[in-house]
């Protein structure tokens, strides 16, 4: 099991200031390089509380002088508001400086405001996503190229500086059944923020992205990443676990219910938002506990994280420890309870992909290839 530490980076205490909460953000990332954190990753939004990051490959790159070992990821770049080769120098650049530690997390975007205050078709934003893969793909070759497609035309291109990866790892969001089995023939590594996502379809669509994964060709079970994005809190007493943490994770939802669709109009491409937003105002704490986010003592925390291993897949977990406005305190008292106790257990139990991840991926039609059976547990 990996473990990665994620900020989404929003601001909603007005005493303090955009510096000071920036620097707060960067206190995390050293304290995730000092306790043992495989990464850390910066989301992008614009123009609200809900966050301060406008670019996650400025943030990256803040990141990476301020450590040497943990990985850092952008999750995501919200790739329509960017043009594909800006894209690949900055990643390639932040690459560089990181000295080749750079996961470039991808995907399309999904608040109105955002598409609407930059001017910006929501629904064309999946055209504009796919049309981006192919520059990028191109671009991470090393080679001079040329492409003349519908949103971006160009002749004889070479992108600079070059990565240090090659090629550059891509992860990309992924939240629909159709996207999982895509990505999954094309090999391509997932991002997924199931927040409130009953655990039978997280399951499923897991499944549906190994299956896919395994049937496109020789496989190693190694290779195989299945991450899970949620909130985290860990506290010693029972109680507290749960009460802190209550209006700061119900904050945060009402919030994104008030910026996932706006009432009354529904973008193509974006239908399950509209749902997800109706969803959202009739969430309650219980549910939450239940599907959403994972609070409780080191010991609960620990059998919740095996159990998101064995039974649906997981085996890179990104937590998320700052959210909703909870004060600084209980945030790194959190994260330092959940690394100093929380990871070594897990680690422990959750040596690699369960045996019930091999079992699925091949009956998909993978062929192992090189399988390193140590790694494989029940």
């Amino acid at each position: 099991m990996k473990f990665g530490l994620f900020i989404l980076g929003d601001h909603r205490d007005p005493s303090v200031s955009h510096k000071e909460r920036l620097d707060q953000f960067m206190e995390q990332v050293e304290l995730a390089e000092s306790l043992g954190f495989d990464s850390v990753w910066f989301a992008e939004h614009h123009f609200t509380p809900y966050g301060l990051v406008g670019n996650t490959l400025t943030m990256a790159a803040a990141a990476a002088v301020r450590t040497e070992r943990v990985r850092i990821g952008t999750g995501i770049v919200i790739v329509p508001f960017m043009h594909p080769l800006r894209l690949a120098e900055e990643a390639s650049m932040v690459d560089v400086l990181s000295g080749g530690r750079l996961d470039l997390g991808l995907g399309r975007g999904y608040q109105p405001v955002e598409f609407r205050t930059l001017g910006e078709n929501m629904e064309e934003s999946q055209a504009k996503f796919d049309e981006a893969l192919e520059v990028l793909d191109e671009a991470f070759a090393g080679k001079t190229f040329s492409h003349h497609g519908r949103h971006w035309s160009f002749d004889d291109v070479t992108v600079q500086p070059r990565p240090v990866q090659e090629p550059l790892p891509f992860r990309i969001a992924a939240a629909s059944p159709p996207t999982f089995e895509r990505l999954g023939r094309q090999r391509r590594r997932i991002l997924t923020s199931p927040n409130f996502t009953p655990s039978d379809l997280v399951k499923s669509l897991n499944e549906k992205y190994l299956s896919a994964y395994a049937a496109a060709g020789p496989l190693d079970l190694d290779d195989i990443e299945i991450p899970m994005l949620k909130q985290v809190f860990v506290h010693r007493d029972p109680a507290s676990a749960l009460s802190i943490p209550r209006e700061y994770s119900l904050a945060y939802f009402r919030l994104l219910g008030h910026l996932i669709a706006e009432e009354g109009e529904e973008h193509k491409g974006y239908e399950m938002y509209s749902k997800t937003k109706r969803h959202l105002e009739t969430l309650t704490y219980e549910k939450l506990l239940a599907d959403g986010v994972v609070f409780g003592t080191p010991d609960e925390v620990t059998e919740k994280m095996v159990q998101h291993w064995r039974d649906l897949h997981i085996n890179y977990f990104l937590a998320w420890f700052d959210f909703g406005g909870i004060p600084r305190e209980q945030a790194l008292s959190s994260i330092e309870l959940f690394a100093r106790e929380v990871m070594p257990a897990v680690r422990s139990r959750a040596p690699g992909v369960s045996a019930a991840t091999a079992r699925v991926a091949e009956a998909g039609g993978g062929r192992p290839a090189e399988r390193r059976t140590e790694g494989v547990a029940g």
